[in-house]
């Protein structure tokens, strides 16, 4: 018998799995028992999602050691705590580092025990408790250990004391990725659990080496009955159609759910909801139940009755609309054929002048979206012909309809920065009916380099300009503003921000994007929207816009709805490019000093006119007098790097002053 298959059950409702697929625990808590190899919630060799509690050998190496409250997965403090009992001897540093259960940190290194004399001490049968737990709700516990580079077995018991006793076996000896787990443990009557280490029945080493490397506690809800307050209904669907079947429960998640037709499991149907994609004549009178259990209970629905009846009733085009020049929409009576409905044959627009890049069967099955070649502009005819329903009937004749292509107002670039509520021209409520979006998702800006081409004006336009992400962002927020805001609900709900002192294990996150491919001789004028509700603090953010020129504008995005801020009339550099930075503006108190950018809008063009420009300055008669051509504000400082202060009172071109023996001072003109 080996180790991993050493398993005993020694009472009652207390089982011990191997490599077993559990329930999604309440809690979840990880221990690292080891050395100088502590495990940090970061990147590699740490753990880059999960807070750990790590067991040093100050802790673990003597008997009246203690952790006071652990702190979960989430880095959140419980009322647990790990109370020595007996002493481990020592840490070991020999571990695996190719493991894929555990970070390298945490399997690298262990804490030992041992009955024979080693280091000095002999009969080390560790022990401690875990207190403070929950005598009501059932404990999942992992062990796992590693120690590389060795002949023999080193299997450890791990022994489990709380309402009732279990044991696990494990072998730490060239271990790499495999624990055992004790489930549904219960704590006694004070809320602890204790944990003992021994040699296991089949360690042969020499001095009966025992160890600890990691320890997972999952804490799961106490279990109710599952009771249904949803069953599936029954259901009467035309051949071709989808059909869905949908239950709820109320009870103790997380739950494992099953759908069954006429009493056999439908591969793959584990959601609350079962859908048919298309119901063929096959399937009518045919009966459809769901198994829900959780870690005590499970019940079984009401089986519902699907009928299936022959469609001999062709579809009907029924209305078109349009979302912006390159975006027309045809809407059918029914659910469509997805093949007849998206070849851009079956449909003619303006006459045949206008050629179709395609046509694209839209969620709903009703609605086509059509994109024309050519920007469209007034009223447009669409005759469409050959589209089949589901059932395979024909439209019953040609149909036209005739849709007006509202027209966007100018050519300006519009960015959402943000996660998944991407913003789309189109006709839903949260996006905007003329305007087409460039969309800089999580994807593109959490990576330093992230690029996003050929950037689309407001009317469709593809151009060659291109965006990067010079410096990542952190990640993305979703709680911004949902109300009537200056831009579309898609755009304003959510941002993606930077921080300074470290949040999702990053700091100094100072984001940086880069815009390319500008015209070096047209200045350009931008507008920042940013939204973060529910915030009592200030989250001011800095923006600060620089070509050949330089600007810069702040924000508060603490429960922000209708502000934005402008910098007008900047310059790209000689190669073309703007960088736009974002810093904590001066009144930001966020202890994070968090960062936002929900909204970008640029125009070419800028409405502030011509860039000032620095003309050569004129030194005569003890005096420097400059020139400028263009409006801006004239500053001085004593550094090219120092702070720069306007002239005041103002003035304006051309200024003279004198010059002071022994004094630097610097110039610029700023837009």
């Amino acid at each position: 018998m080996t180790p991993t298959s050493f398993l005993r059950r020694l009472c009652a409702g207390l089982s011990l799995l191997i490599a077993a697929a559990s329930p999604v625990p309440a809690q979840t808590l990880l221990f690292d028992f080891g050395g100088n190899n502590t495990t940090l919630q970061g990147p590699a060799p740490d753990d880059p999602v999960n807070a750990w509690n790590n067991i040093t050998p100050a802790i673990g190496g003597t008997p009246t050691g203690q952790l006071a409250a652990a702190v979960t997965t989430a880095n959140v403090a419980t009322g647990v705590n790990l109370v020595m009992i007996s002493r481990f001897n020592g840490s070991n540093e020999n571990g695996t580092q190719t493991s894929g259960a555990y970070p390298i940190d945490a399997t690298r290194d262990s804490l030992f025990g041992n009955t024979e004399v080693f280091s000095g001490l002999s009969d080390i049968f560790p022990s401690f408790k875990l207190t403070g737990l929950n005598p009501s709700a059932n404990h999942n516990l992992t062990f796992f250990a590693s120690r590389a580079g060795v002949g023999d077995n080193r299997g450890t018991l791990y022994t489990v004391t709380g309402a009732m006793v279990g044991e696990a076996t494990l072998n730490p000896s060239n271990n790499i990725n495999t624990s055992v787990v004790l489930e549904a443990v219960k704590p006694d009557a004070a809320g602890e659990i204790t944990i003992t280490l021994g040699p296991g029945p089949e360690n042969n080493n020499a001095n009966h080496f025992t160890y600890l490397g990691v320890l997972k506690l999952e804490v799961v809800a106490a279990q109710q009955p599952i009771v249904f307050t949803q069953e599936p209904a029954d259901s009467s669907v035309a051949a071709g159609r989808s059909v869905t079947f949908t239950a709820a429960v109320n009870s103790t998640p997380p739950y494992t759910i099953q759908w069954k037709k006429d009493n056999v499991d439908i591969p793959e149907a584990t959601q609350f909801s079962y859908t048919i994609p298309v119901a063929g004549l096959d399937l009518d009178n045919t009966r459809y139940s769901v198994t829900v259990s959780n870690q005590g209970f499970t019940a079984t629905s009401r089986q519902a009755l699907l009928r299936v009846v022959d469609d001999t009733t062709p579809p009907a085009l029924i209305s078109g609309n349009s979302a912006g020049p390159f975006h027309l929409a045809v809407v059918f009576s029914e659910e469509m054929d997805q093949p007849s409905a998206e070849d851009p044959v079956n449909y003619t627009v303006d006459g045949g002048n206008v050629v179709l890049n395609s046509a694209v069967l839209q969620p709903d099955r009703k609605t086509v979206l059509l994109a024309p070649s050519l920007a469209m502009t007034g009223t447009v005819a669409i005759q469409v012909a050959n589209v089949k329903d589901l059932a395979g009937n024909n439209l019953a004749a040609s149909a036209t309809v005739s849709v007006t292509v509202p027209q966007p107002d100018g050519k300006f670039f519009l960015f959402d920065f943000g996660g998944g509520d991407t913003t789309e021209q189109g006709s839903a409520v949260n996006d905007d009916k003329l305007n087409v979006w460039n969309n800089v998702t999580n994807g593109i800006a959490t990576v330093d380099g992230g690029i996003l081409s050929n950037l689309v004006r407001n009317n469709g336009e593809v151009s060659e300009l291109g965006l990067t992400v010079a410096s990542r962002f952190n990640a993305v927020n979703t709680n911004g503003t949902l109300l009537p805001a200056p831009f579309p609900a898609d755009a304003t709900r959510d941002t993606l921000y930077g921080n300074t002192e470290s949040f999702n294990a990053l700091e100094n996150i100072f984001p940086v994007i880069r815009l390319s491919g500008l015209n070096a001789n047209e200045p350009h004028d931008f507008v920042f929207y940013a939204s973060r509700t529910g915030a009592a603090d200030n989250r001011e953010t800095r923006y600060t816009v620089t070509g050949a020129t330089t600007g810069q504008a702040d924000l508060n995005a603490a429960n922000n709805e209708q502000n934005t801020v402008s910098v007008s009339g900047i310059r790209p550099d000689s190669n073309g490019e703007i960088t736009i930075a974002l810093t904590p503006g001066p009144n930001n108190n966020n202890g994070n000093h968090f960062t936002y950018l929900g909204v970008m809008k640029m125009t070419p063009g800028s409405a502030a006119g011509p860039a000032p420009v620095m003309l050569a300055p004129v030194v005569a008669n003890g005096r420097i007098t400059l020139t400028w051509t263009g409006s801006g504000t004239l500053e001085w400082s004593t550094a090219l790097t120092g702070t720069w202060t306007p002239c005041n009172p103002a003035v304006v071109s051309p200024h003279s002053e004198d010059l002071v023996a022994g004094q630097r001072k610097f110039f610029r003109v700023r837009p």
